[in-house]
């Protein structure tokens, strides 16, 4: 159906007592023809064409040309689009069902649920691959959220089956297909959509935002564990050259590695966050933070990352002799990193840095006290 068929039938149908029917088949013509081309041509023709300041000479020549009050050409104009977009529904819906689907596994290679709600086809080169929402967000998070030295530089977002970069429409349809199905949103994806897509647009409003992203992903996504080894290390070692001696965290050289960064990796966001955040204060309240932190880290188990080694004495009848065996543990006990911590930090902290003289005269003391508590165990110090 062309262009003057469809705006025929729509007069025949809603408005067969007009009489000249032709003029309006001219006017609306061109707004037939545009609108294929920029889904904003619909807005523009009724703002400019059809609402009218009535001050404009314009205004009354139109209406004195087809001969129709504006009442009625507003009511043509919206039947004609609502035909229109009826139409073209349809026709999309017969291409989408004669469309050969490609992809039918998520990138697991498990078959994908049909039926399911969280199922989204996209639609490419004439081929229909089948993903899964959370799927497809993750490959939009790492696409944003992509840096080097924690500098972003975003990449495209693609279907990794064919590498081709996901279109403005594509994009579109994943964004509406999660608000359609009350799925929650990606922050850096919502960001991305506020910014129309626009991938300058979104790294000049968000590269703050987009710093934070590389750091959590450095610090939680990073599969090189010596690296986040290393700068844990250096992270307690910055704490221990500024605090004293007795409340200084040691840890023995053999202590498990993934033990340590389980437990640490909430610190060490907060260590690298204090090294590279963009804005200078929040830096000062990270490392701030840190300190308060590791501080009573330190003080709820002084005695953490030691080697300890516990003897076990037991008498053998059969041998009549006693047999001495030797384990050998480290201590792991520690405080939840989400606890609540009441107590001031600026003020107990420096009052800990001022008095450091003082601390290590109770050193030797300290020590031997914690010591007694443990029978046939000694510890090996880092």
């Amino acid at each position: 159906m062309n262009n003057i068929n469809l705006i025929n039938n729509v007069l025949q149908k809603y408005h067969n007592n007009i009489s000249n029917k032709n003029k309006i088949i001219i006017f609306f013509t061109p707004f037939l023809y545009h609108i294929k081309k920029n889904h904003k041509t619909y807005m523009n023709f009724f703002k400019e064409h059809i609402i009218r300041n009535e001050e404009n000479k314009l205004h009354f020549n139109l209406f004195a040309f087809i001969d129709v009050d504006k009442e009625t050409l507003i009511d043509i104009y919206i039947k004609i689009l609502k035909t229109y977009n009826a139409l073209r529904r349809f026709v999309n819906l017969y291409k989408k069902n004669k469309i050969e689907m490609v992809i039918e596994t998520d990138l697991l290679l498990n078959n994908i649920d049909l039926t399911s709600k969280k199922v989204l086809c996209i639609i490419q080169n004439q081929k229909k691959y089948l993903f899964y929402i959370f799927e497809l967000l993750k490959i939009i998070y790492n696409s944003l959220s992509n840096s080097e030295f924690f500098f972003s530089k975003p990449l495209e977002i693609k279907n990794p089956y064919n590498n081709l970069k996901f279109e403005y429409h594509n994009l579109c349809n994943i964004y509406f297909f999660m608000k359609f199905n009350g799925i929650q949103f990606n922050e850096i994806f919502y960001r991305y959509f506020k910014c129309n897509f626009d991938t300058e647009m979104f790294l000049h409003r968000n590269f703050n935002y987009l710093r934070e992203c590389s750091i959590q992903n450095y610090v939680y996504n990073n599969i090189e564990n010596n690296y986040l080894y290393i700068e844990i290390m250096n992270m307690i070692n910055n704490y221990n050259n500024i605090i004293g001696k007795k409340y200084r965290i040691l840890i023995h050289e053999d202590f498990p590695m993934e033990k340590l960064y389980n437990i640490m990796k909430k610190y060490l966001h907060l260590y690298i966050n204090s090294w590279y955040s963009y804005i200078e204060y929040e830096a000062e309240n990270y490392l701030k933070e840190l300190n308060h932190r590791l501080f009573y880290f330190q003080k709820y188990n002084p005695q953490f990352g030691r080697l300890k080694y516990k003897i076990i004495k037991k008498y053998c009848f059969k041998r009549k002799r006693t047999i001495i065996k030797t384990t050998k543990t480290f201590d792991d006990k520690h405080i939840n990193f989400m606890s609540n911590l009441n107590m001031s930090f600026d003020g107990h902290y420096k009052y800990i840095i001022l008095h450091d003289d003082i601390d290590h005269d109770n050193d030797d003391e300290y020590d031997d006290e914690y010591d007694d508590e443990y029978d046939d165990e000694y510890d090996d110090e880092y």
